[in-house]
């Protein structure tokens, strides 16, 4: 029973984590098209547009999609028509008044966004105020696909959304000449069918009615996610200013900083996938009795399999992004960014503790203590802002990557001291210990010896070996082992 839920769980993440590269990828294409066809100061604006729709989307949504998901998923069947009317109403509103007042008003944010506002600014705050209409309007009927669990659908709208977008750039940007106008007009076209499509999936659940009652709850609950949202934004994004202010070279570090950073993204993407998955999952799994030692084993499942992944990109990754492409004899990535994959380990192990803090996260939802984490992340923000002033003017970019990982360490110890008060879950402590002994003594022989491929692909080969004589495995799972083993030799 135990490895048939985490069976399903594993298929809505690989689900969910094959929809989210793709779409990634879909969307990473753009960025040569763009580097084409637009000047760089076009290519800048562009950019800051889309951190202005970024931030707004956080106050547009006002935490209500994670609202919606913890009590569509956990009330009964008769209140969720309430709940999805009353989160797809209320977003709605705010979302049209702020649009709205964007589109009337487009000075006021922008002298925020520009130094040097160009002529079309006002056009494009009009157009980003339409595409945060659109997108929030759509929060609520995916989340609901979430909640169902639906990975699948969900995967395909999202990837949906990418192509039409990718083919309105085509026509807009790269036939009709339409620069950064053109790459908004196609963002607004792909949320636009994104809404379309969702339609059926939210006009015959909702009901037109608003109960003040609901609605407060619902806030109560998703309230605090908005500065926890803008906190995590710090975060991920100050480092690569100060970088640029502080470090001699600043530009060409902070550039190599990002590329180093963006290559850390393979576990993101786990942990993205995962967490889509998780959600729903511990929600519904929470009624049932043994949900706690359920939770327990998943997260034993989760650090071995993401500790195993980390082993394999660090070991891997870097000489298959140097190695060049047989036809056209280019490496991947470019030489000239080579220097920034020396930070690509520590944001990968960063990665990797942001999932165990997304394990963490079922007592928050599940005790209603969401007031908890803007608490935590704000810890989180505060530290990284501080020690970046402190260590980045001395050690650079690998000082900004050793903070990123430091605050993403704190938020995890931070929310699992504070939340398992309330709801205790037994972790398997004993095992993770010795995985993690096992893991240290690996990556140290693979620092020792890395210029040796066939000492890289041995220690991989040992690490199961190495858990079973530490007894890391209990008989159950080698018991299935043997089963799943036999079931293939058999086919």
């Amino acid at each position: 029973m135990l490895f048939d839920k985490i069976k399903s769980l594993s298929q809505q993440s690989l689900i969910y984590g094959l929809g989210y590269v793709l779409s990634r990828f879909l969307a990473f294409l753009l960025l040569p098209f763009y580097s084409h066809l637009m000047p760089p100061e076009e290519y800048g604006a562009l950019v800051l547009v889309y951190m202005f729709i970024a931030v707004m989307q956080i106050i547009y949504i006002g935490g209500l999609d994670i609202a919606f998901l913890r009590f569509y998923v956990a009330e009964p069947d008769e209140t969720k028509k309430r709940i999805l009317s009353n989160c797809f109403l209320a977003t709605g509103a705010i979302a049209l008044l702020l649009t709205l007042y964007f589109y009337n008003f487009p000075a006021s944010v922008i002298s925020i966004m520009f130094d040097s506002p160009p002529v079309k600014a006002s056009l494009w705050v009009r157009i980003a105020s339409g595409i945060l209409l659109l997108d929030t309007l759509s929060v609520i009927p995916l989340f609901r696909l979430r909640g169902e669990k639906k990975a699948t659908l969900f995967a395909v709208i999202k990837l949906s959304n990418v192509v039409i977008n990718i083919a309105g750039n085509i026509v807009l940007v790269g036939m009709f000449h339409m620069g950064l106008t053109g790459a908004l007009y196609a963002n607004l076209i792909s949320a636009a069918a994104q809404l379309l499509i969702l339609l059926p999936f939210l006009l015959p659940y909702l009901a037109l009615k608003i109960r003040l009652s609901t609605l407060k709850e619902l806030w109560r609950f998703g309230l605090p996610n908005v500065p926890a949202m803008l906190f995590l934004y710090i975060i991920e994004f100050s480092d690569r200013k100060i970088i640029e202010l502080t470090c001699i070279n600043g530009l060409e570090e902070a550039g190599l900083y990002s590329a180093g950073y963006k290559m850390g993204m393979f576990m993101a993407i786990i942990t993205t996938a995962f967490r889509f998955a998780w959600q729903p999952f511990f929600l519904s799994e929470a009624k049932n009795e043994g949900a706690e030692k359920t939770f327990a084993r998943i997260f034993t499942y989760f650090f071995l399999a993401t500790g195993f992944l980390f082993m394999l990109f660090v070991m891997f990754a870097a000489d298959l992004l140097m190695m060049k492409l047989p036809l056209i004899k280019i490496a991947i990535l470019d030489p000239g960014y080579w220097q920034g994959m020396a930070v690509f380990p520590v944001i990968l192990l960063a990665h990797f503790f942001d999932g165990l803090y997304a394990n963490f996260t079922v007592g928050i939802y599940i005790k209603k203590k969401t007031k908890l984490i803007p608490v935590i992340i704000g810890a989180g923000a505060v530290f990284n802002l501080s020690a970046n002033i402190l260590v980045i003017p001395r050690f650079g970019m690998m000082g900004a990557a050793w903070t990123t990982l430091g605050s993403f360490i704190l938020m995890a110890w931070l929310l699992y001291t504070l939340i398992n008060r309330h709801y205790p879950i037994p972790y398997e402590w004993g095992r993770i210990l010795k995985f993690s002994i096992i893991w240290a003594i690996v990556m140290a022989i693979y620092f020792a010896f890395t210029p040796y491929i066939w000492v890289r692909f041995l220690l991989i080969l040992i690490v199961p070996i190495m858990l079973y004589f530490a007894n890391f495995f209990n008989q159950s799972e080698i018991n299935r082992l043997k089963s799943t083993l036999k079931l293939a030799k058999d086919i």
